[in-house]
């Protein structure tokens, strides 16, 4: 399993400091924001893994511009290999949308918001002890989904190099 390296721990602090952001907005901002900040993540987290120069460049400003692409181009290459976390992302895509367009009515309470959110699995991987209604409230549903995926990626698209190195050991032996 890969472990936590300087690119990942930096990550998890970057969403520690955005999940500030996250409590202090209204619903709406809460989802665009949230969906925004997984957006950009996994925008870092391609340029990581792909060639620089300028047709990463042109890539990841046209062609995979939407979260939705963003999310393609990673299962694509790799990046995300468990469909839980793809689905999660699709949903996660899909209620920031409904806040964008539905600009009277949108909010947590929705039935249509609501019910996206249930469908969320990563955050049934959270242990419970204390009893909290993460699970139950479609608001904080959402939001430990973004912070699952963004740790469970970050994990594993940039845990630290050394991991790398003792895999190669490990096989050597």
């Amino acid at each position: 399993m890969t472990g936590f390296g300087p690119e990942s721990l930096k990550e998890l602090g970057q969403y520690n400091e955005a999940v500030v952001l996250f409590r202090d907005e209204t619903d709406r901002g809460a989802a665009i924001v949230g969906a925004t900040y997984v957006q950009e993540f996994l925008g870092r987290v391609l340029r990581k893994r792909l060639v620089p120069g300028p047709a990463t460049n042109q890539l990841l400003r046209r062609m995979a511009q939407r979260l939705e692409a963003r999310i393609l181009l990673c299962s694509a290459l790799g990046i995300i290999d468990d469909d839980e976390i793809t689905s999660d992302l699709k949903l996660i895509s899909d209620i920031r949308n409904q806040f964008a367009h539905n600009l009277p009515k949108a909010s947590f309470a929705d039935p249509e918001v609501k019910e996206l959110c249930a469908k969320l699995r990563l955050v049934e991987r959270l242990p419970n002890p204390s009893g909290l209604e993460i699970k139950q409230d479609a608001r904080e549903r959402f939001l430990f989904s973004l912070g699952i995926a963004t740790l469970l990626i970050a994990q594993r698209a940039l845990g630290g190099e050394a991991q790398e190195g003792e895999r190669d050991e490990a096989a050597e032996t």
